[in-house]
């Protein structure tokens, strides 16, 4: 593994507008900022903010203040923008930042979604915290149809749903995944699972997989129904990715010490092997293309080899810096990495190869 220092790195540097924090939810592998044509877009957590950067100097192009919080991902789809925060979502014209509709059905108060957006042919599907699965016209923000998923506290729909074909799949906090028509809203099937989850559910070919804490469970598409779940005993589960017909989970567990320490591991036959130790504070997992994946920690951002089953990159901070960067996962253009930090810092790396 080649590790390089990340000020040997920089293309270009910059602090965004207002001491913004950037901490984008990790329960998916969707990155912040997000690469739109000639601009880098950045999700500011606190205060929750829209920013707009021009992808060869970091120069401001626009910017947008949101009602709340942010942290929500960044969607583009059809020439549009798609964030917001817990209690709307916002579609944006890209060109100037202007906002073009606002969909906040329980109105500007309290939070009400922490799901993703999964936009697909001008529609828009995403969860709330009363269980609803919602369906819009992504170009007016029409309510297309929304469905039940379950009733009460416990039947919270945080995970970003997920489509496959003309299925769209999502999962609860309270052990049931839901399957609909994506087109229609009909429900296709149902089903009770031992975990409930707030990461989005895993497509193959043949199987949902659905990770939580504590363990990962895998359903048959074919026969609907639950048919293995993993738990891996002293390890908890921080990510699950599946990179062509490779598997692979982020556990960690405590040591003598009691520290956290994180480990990366294959997947395979119900089993964890070929662990690498990572180290403390290791936390979020990004599809890069059809070989590499990332894993982000405090200090580090680490590139993973799926098919050579190995680390090829590390990219580490100087923790000497009085700077606490605790990257959100990163964009990948050509050779070059853009990254948010927590701290307000945006920046762009040059990577000694070019990203597929």
């Amino acid at each position: 593994m080649k590790t390089l220092k990340y000020e040997d790195l920089i293309v270009w540097e910059t602090r965004l507008p207002r001491k913004s924090q950037c901490n984008a939810v990790g329960f998916d592998h969707r990155p912040n900022p997000l690469i739109v044509g000639n601009m880098v877009i950045y999700d500011s957590f606190s205060p929750g903010r829209l920013i707009a950067l021009d992808k060869k100097n970091g120069n401001l192009l626009w910017k947008i203040k949101l009602n709340y919080l942010g942290g929500h991902n960044i969607v583009c789809h059809q020439g549009l923008l798609y964030s917001g925060t817990s209690q709307e979502v916002l579609c944006i014209n890209p060109k100037n930042g202007k906002v073009i509709w606002q969909f906040a059905p329980y109105g500007l108060s309290y939070e009400h979604f922490y799901s993703g957006y999964t936009l697909d042919n001008g529609r828009l599907y995403l969860g709330d915290r009363k269980g609803f699965l919602y369906c819009l016209n992504a170009k007016t923000g029409e309510v297309l149809w929304k469905q039940q998923t379950g009733s009460g506290n416990r039947n919270q729909l945080n995970a970003t749903p997920i489509i496959d074909g003309s299925l769209i799949y999502a999962v609860n906090i309270c052990y049931k995944l839901s399957v609909f028509n994506k087109n229609t809203g009909a429900k296709i099937w149902d089903c009770k699972v031992k975990d409930g989850s707030i990461y989005p559910p895993t497509i193959t070919k043949e199987c949902i997989y659905i990770q939580s804490d504590e363990g990962l469970t895998t359903l048959s598409k074919k026969k609907r129904q639950v048919v293995a779940r993993e738990k891996f005993k002293g390890f908890k589960i921080s990510g699950f990715i599946v990179i062509g017909k490779n598997k692979f989970l982020l556990v960690s567990k405590k040591d003598r010490k009691d520290d956290k320490i994180t480990y990366i591991a294959e997947y395979r036959e119900g089993k964890l092997i070929n662990k690498i130790k990572l180290g403390e504070y290791i936390f979020r997992l990004g599809e890069v293309d059809r070989d590499l994946f990332s894993i982000v920690g405090f200090h580090d951002i680490f590139l993973y080899s799926s098919k050579k089953k190995k680390m090829v990159l590390n990219i580490k901070w100087d923790k000497k810096n009085k700077r606490f960067p605790w990257p959100n996962t990163p964009s990948f253009e050509g050779n070059k990495m853009y990254i948010a930090e927590f701290t307000g810092y945006a920046s762009v790396l040059k990577l000694p190869f070019a990203i597929k």
